[in-house]
C-alpha cells in the first residue's frame, strides 16, 4: 500500500456514544480503515485458490485459503468475478485470532476474536472505472474487567458515492487520529437533507448498545 495514499475531507459529522466509567473502547483510525477496506490481494504464492461458478454461470466464486497455516489465527477469503466482464464485485476476508487476552493493567484484558471485511464494487459512470460501491466490517472483541467479561459486536457500513475527476476535496484530516476524536458542530440543515444517516454499532454483553 502506497503511503500517502488518501486524502480525506470530512464536512459534517454527528456522533452519539454511551460511555462506561470501567475503561475506554479505542476505535479505529482513518487510515486503518481504508487499509481495511480495499487491500483484498491474496497473491497465488501464498493461497490456494479454488474455484466455484453459479448455477447459471453469471458469476465465479474464487475461494482462497493460505498454504500455510498460521498457530495465532485462522484466515479465508473469497472474490466474487462477473464472468461477461471480468470485473471482480465483490471481496472479502475473515480472520480468525487465537491469541490469548492482552493485559492492559492488573484490571483490565482484551482480545480481538474476529476481523471480517466485506467490500461491494461498481462501475463509477463518470470515470468507467471499477471503484468500490459498499463496505462491511464485523469486528468481535471480548474485554475483561476485573474478571467480568464483555462481549462486543462491532459493525461499520461504509457508502461510496461515485466522483468524477474534477471534484475537488481538500484533506483537513490527520489519518492516524481515531474517528471519533473529531470534532464538528451538528448543523441541523445539513442532516435534514441526508437520506443515509451512516452509523456504527457497538454493541455489548452486558451494557447498552452504543451508536455513533
Amino acid at each position: 500500500m502506497p503511503k500517502n495514499n488518501y486524502t480525506v475531507e470530512v464536512q459534517n459529522m454527528r456522533k452519539a456514544g454511551l460511555f462506561a466509567k470501567d475503561y475506554d473502547f479505542v476505535l479505529i483510525n482513518f487510515k486503518n480503515f481504508l487499509d481495511r477496506h480495499n487491500s483484498f490481494y491474496m497473491s497465488p504464492k501464498n493461497f490456494n485458490l479454488t474455484y466455484k461458478s453459479a448455477n447459471d454461470t453469471t458469476y465465479t466464486k474464487i475461494f482462497a485459503k493460505p498454504k500455510s497455516k498460521s498457530p495465532d489465527s485462522d484466515f479465508q477469503g473469497y472474490y466474487i468475478v462477473n464472468n461477461e466482464n471480468f470485473n471482480f464485485e465483490q471481496a472479502s476476508t475473515k480472520t480468525v485470532y487465537f491469541d490469548d487476552y492482552t493485559v492492559v493493567n492488573k484490571d483490565l484484558k482484551n482480545k480481538t476474536n474476529s476481523f471480517e471485511v466485506t467490500s461491494n464494487f461498481k462501475k463509477n459512470p463518470f470515470t468507467n472505472k471499477m471503484q468500490i460501491n459498499k463496505s462491511f466490517f464485523k469486528i468481535k472483541v471480548d474485554v475483561l474487567f476485573k474478571d467480568i467479561k464483555d462481549e462486543f459486536d462491532l459493525n461499520f457500513i461504509y457508502y461510496a458515492e461515485p466522483l468524477n475527476n474534477s471534484t475537488s476535496i481538500k484533506n483537513n484530516i490527520n489519518h492516524d487520529k481515531d474517528i471519533f476524536d473529531l470534532k464538528f458542530d451538528y448543523d441541523e440543515e445539513y442532516w435534514k437533507n441526508q437520506e443515509i444517516l451512516l452509523h456504527i454499532r457497538l454493541a455489548s454483553s452486558r451494557r447498552n448498545a452504543c451508536y455513533y
